[in-house]
């Protein structure tokens, strides 16, 4: 079996969505999770303007937000990472 480059672009971001959700891993987790909405927002929506009714990037932008906040912030109290490390 062949693993191309599609294949990894498509997995990061499901399992990096898994791992955010579990709070495992979360801050190298929501990177990958910046890194390919900032490539969908360049790549796919940006022609089409910010509003999400022209398929816009306005929706990219808002998970982009939250993906760098996560990156600065960590999970929290609440995820297995923070559990992890007492």
């Amino acid at each position: 079996m062949n693993v191309t480059e599609r294949d990894l672009l498509e997995a990061t971001p499901l399992t990096a969505k898994v791992w955010v959700l579990i709070g495992l891993l979360t801050r190298p987790a929501a990177f990958a999770l910046a890194i390919a909405m900032l490539v969908a927002i360049i790549s796919v929506h940006r022609p089409n303007g910010l509003f999400r009714s022209n398929n816009g990037y306005e929706f990219g932008l808002a998970l982009l937000a939250i993906s760098v906040a996560l990156v600065f912030n960590g999970g929290g109290k609440l995820s297995l990472d923070h559990k992890l490390s007492k």
